[in-house]
């Protein structure tokens, strides 16, 4: 399992290099985990977009 900190850092990451087109490059890695049935995969980049998510939201706003 990979740890909370390392999807955060991977998050943070990818903001870095992608811009305002993270949530959507997380997306594609997520439709090629799907295509290829690659559950393991699938399950960590759902925790990575979920951390960009995060990162990206409003100071102040709640994620739930």
């Amino acid at each position: 399992m990979i740890s909370h900190a390392t999807v955060y850092r991977a998050a943070s990451k990818l903001i870095e290099r992608h811009g305002v087109q993270t949530l959507s490059e997380a997306t594609r890695v997520l439709d090629k985990a799907i295509d290829h049935r690659d559950a393991e995969r699938l399950l960590v980049w759902l925790r990575i977009r979920r951390a960009i998510a995060t990162l990206e939201a409003p100071p102040g706003r709640l994620m739930h």
